[in-house]
Order: C-alpha cells, then sequence, then structure tokens
C-alpha cells in the first residue's frame, strides 16, 4: 500500500559565534551554484525533481520535490565550513513493516549521530528515534522528527538521504539556510578588498591592496604554471604598479594573500 512520506529538513552553518543559533542566510536556489553569505555553494538533487513553492506552511521560498524511492540532497561549500546543525521533520514508521530514515553523510563518509535531540522542531511533530547506527528513525505515534543537531566540521560535502520504500507515493521539502564560516566572510573580505586596474591590461597592471595587512601578490598562467614575474608586497592600503609586458595576451590568474587568507583574481592581457 502506497503511503505518503516527507520529511522538513533545515540547516544552518555554525561558525564559533552561532554555536547553537539558527542561521538566516537562506539558500534558496535548488540546483546548481551560488554564493551564499561569501560561500558558494551547491545543490544537487539525488533522485528528487524540485520545484519551488510554499511546501507544508513553511515560511519563505523551499526546495521541494516528489520521489520515486531513496534520494536525498547533496551540498557543497566552498571554502568548507565549520559546521552543520539539522532540523528533521515528517519521518514516518508503520507498525511492524518499514521505518523511514534520514542519514548524514559528511565529506563521503557516514555520520554518526551521537544523541537524538529533545527539542520538537517548527512543524510540532512528535520526537523520533536515534537508530543503533546513528541515523534519524521515526516513532509509531505520527509524523515524527527533531530540531537541534550540530555536525562539527570542517565541512566540504554533506549528503542528506532519505530511505523512501520504491513505489510508494511520496514528496520531501526543506529549507535551507546557512551561517558564514569565519574563512568565508574572511575571503569575501579580501576579494572585495584587493583591485586589480586596468583590466584588460596591455603593459601594466596596478594592484591595490585595501586590505588591514600586506599581501604577496603572484602571478600564473590559466592552467596555474609559473610566469616570469616574481611576487611582488603590495603594504596594507598601498598600490603597486606590475610590469606586465612580457607576457604573451592571453588569460591569467592574480594570488592574493594575506595572513587571514588568499584569494585569485582574473586578468586579461591584450595584445599592445
Amino acid at each position: 500500500m502506497s503511503r505518503t512520506a516527507a520529511f522538513f529538513l533545515a540547516f544552518g552553518i555554525l561558525g564559533t559565534t552561532h554555536a547553537h543559533a539558527q542561521c538566516f542566510d537562506h539558500i534558496s536556489h535548488n540546483v546548481g551554484t551560488a554564493v551564499v553569505a561569501g560561500t558558494s555553494v551547491t545543490v544537487a538533487p539525488i533522485a528528487f525533481h524540485y520545484y519551488f513553492a510554499d511546501c507544508g506552511g513553511t515560511s519563505g521560498p523551499s526546495l521541494c520535490g516528489d520521489v520515486d524511492g531513496p534520494g536525498g540532497w547533496l551540498f557543497t561549500f566552498n571554502p568548507p565550513v565549520d559546521s552543520v546543525t539539522l532540523d528533521f521533520s515528517a519521518l514516518h514508521k508503520e507498525t511492524g513493516a518499514y521505518e523511514e530514515i534520514m542519514r548524514v553523510f559528511v565529506n563521503g563518509a557516514h555520520y554518526a549521530i551521537p544523541a537524538a535531540s529533545t527539542t520538537p522542531n517548527s512543524c510540532l511533530d512528535f520526537l523520533g528515534e536515534l537508530t543503533s547506527q546513528g541515523d534519524v528513525g521515526a516513532n509509531e505515534l505520527g509524523s515524527s522528527g527533531w530540531a537541534g543537531t550540530t555536525v562539527p566540521g570542517p565541512i566540504t560535502e554533506l549528503m542528506v538521504t532519505d530511505s523512501m520504500p520504491l513505489g510508494s507515493a511520496g514528496g520531501a521539502f526543506c529549507s535551507v539556510f546557512i551561517c558564514s564560516s569565519p574563512l568565508a566572510v574572511a575571503q569575501a573580505a579580501l576579494q572585495a578588498a584587493v583591485e586589480l586596474y586596468p583590466n584588460p591590461a596591455t603593459t601594466h597592471v596596478a594592484v591595490r591592496n585595501n586590505s588591514a595587512a600586506a599581501a604577496q601578490v603572484s602571478i600564473t598562467d590559466a592552467s596555474g604554471a609559473a610566469v616570469p614575474l616574481a611576487p611582488v608586497r603590495v603594504a596594507a592600503g598601498t598600490e603597486h604598479r606590475m610590469d606586465i609586458d612580457g607576457l604573451a595576451p592571453g588569460h591569467y590568474m592574480v594570488r592574493v594573500a594575506t595572513p587571514g587568507g588568499a584569494v585569485v583574481k582574473k586578468l586579461v592581457v591584450v595584445p599592445k
């Protein structure tokens, strides 16, 4: 007999100053890559067919979809995030038969949740059960779940799967929120603080360092191979004019490194 199965997953990526706090930066794209609060987030559904809708009364745009058989979500973060916090909802269990299970995988490895949360989620479901494998299971009282599972990082890849059985008519919905990691914030700030001009350039390019620290600037070709230009140091709040007259027309990468991180900017050299 077919049944409807759905779950709610909201997770926030937490830095050291956000421990146990809900995040508010919403991942609003349902597939592909977008930058959210300084973090590049790639979303890839697994067996789910996504569309936007107001799912189950959740606030704001949600990621929704139908599935016939097991599925899930794969999230990739660049730079890696420090941790994630997850809320689960609407898991189901049939007496003496099937139990729907949610599993978490971090950087390609199964993550065993060490303890069940005692905090209900926003959908006011019954509290779920922690399985012997450290996964989130349902109870027989009704729609099940919990809020407040924090998974430590650093995390480059997060996968959350649902074991909905083949042949069951069902759906899934989730709203996903993140808190920027300190690394993402630092890299976004450095990216904004460094300027290259003119770009495209011919014989010279100016590197303006508006950050609070000195930067080491080096240039490679598009493949990452070295070019015959020595790295230069650009003091905080200053500008350095680099002679690129010896570079052939083409695309280059300018790496700017400070004690707090590094960013890469693209440079185009055009014929004189």
